[in-house]
């Protein structure tokens, strides 16, 4: 004997039921998790008014499995690509100025060096800016910025 009540478990409808469930939970958990997509983040990073002339920017994303993006700051600017929408934690270092004096190196080593991006945007007599340590730290440097999806622009000012 066939029964083909709509509620009873193991017929067509109350699988389809169960798959439409199930996929309103999905989309659920989708919906609280995030699916916010990634941002793409440009702006300048100063100390006391003064634009970083070289050093690391990482954004330390909180959502999903956490991953830290980097990018260089060159002449205070700076650009991080495909960071998680949502919180980020930020930590920026000042760096010394690495050695622009490529005519002493070897021949090999000149075709195989590559030079770090955005070395060339920092004016020839740039020296090495000192910050305040905690701000290498991202859960120290008091750093935090919500990411939105798409371009976005985030200044950061820095005090001692």
């Amino acid at each position: 004997m066939h029964n083909s009540h709509p509620s009873t478990p193991g017929t067509p409808r109350g699988s389809a039921g169960r798959r439409a469930v199930a996929g309103l939970f999905a989309l659920g958990l989708l919906l609280v998790v995030g699916c916010g997509g990634k941002g793409d983040i440009t702006g300048e990073v100063t100390y006391e008014g003064k634009p970083i002339p070289w050093g690391r920017i990482s954004f330390a994303s909180q959502a999903g499995d956490r991953p830290v993006l980097n990018g260089n700051i060159s002449n205070g600017k700076y650009t991080i690509r495909g960071c998680p929408s949502g919180s980020a934690k930020i930590s920026v270092e000042s760096l010394a100025i690495p050695n622009r004096d490529y005519s002493k190196m070897p021949a090999g080593m000149k075709e195989q060096f590559k030079p770090p991006e955005g070395i060339e945007n920092l004016p020839a007599d740039a020296k090495q800016l000192k910050i305040p340590l905690k701000y290498a730290e991202p859960d120290k440097s008091g750093l935090e910025y919500n990411v939105q999806r798409g371009q976005q622009t985030h200044n950061i000012a820095l005090t001692p």
